[in-house]
């Protein structure tokens, strides 16, 4: 049978049990994406990412630092891409989502992991030194004494 006598013989039976959520398009698959009447979800495949702690101690996460080839599977929909949560995130392991929307409003998302870690040693200021008289008896030896301030973004510093 071909499709105009399927179409024919289809027809007044549809005409017959019409529903009003229902109706008859005597197209192809292809003709339907053509006028742009189908629209399928984008594909959003993400990686995990770390992430070097900032002065805050903190980091931010962009979406292109989690995206892995995500792609909108119809022709000209424009992807847009978002972290959920949107951070900024301290220090270790945070579990975020990669979040897409097509031009159409159809959305997906995977999920990801962002690890931030403090990169950055503590810095050493207002170091002062100072030494014992000479007078003294030490064998020859002097004390030396060092004094300094040691400061670390991400806490507290010990120093010995």
């Amino acid at each position: 049978m071909t499709p105009d006598n399927l179409n024919r013989a289809y027809t007044p039976e549809i005409a017959k049990r019409a529903y009003w959520n229902s109706y008859y398009f005597g197209g192809t698959f292809d003709d339907l994406a053509a006028a742009d009447l189908i629209n399928h979800r984008p594909v959003v495949v993400a990686r995990n990412a770390a992430l070097t702690a900032g002065d805050a101690c903190t980091a931010t996460v962009g979406a292109t630092d989690l995206n892995n080839g995500s792609f909108d599977p119809d022709p000209g929909d424009a992807l847009s891409l978002a972290v959920l949560p949107a951070g900024p995130f301290g220090l270790g392991q945070h579990q975020v989502a990669l979040s897409g929307t097509d031009s159409h409003g159809a959305s997906a998302s995977a999920s990801a992991f962002v690890t931030v870690s403090d990169e950055s040693g503590p810095s050493i200021d207002d170091v002062e030194v100072s030494r014992e008289d000479q007078a003294s008896p030490r064998h020859g030896m002097t004390l030396v004494t060092i004094d300094d301030t040691a400061v670390d973004n991400c806490g507290a510093v010990t120093t010995a």
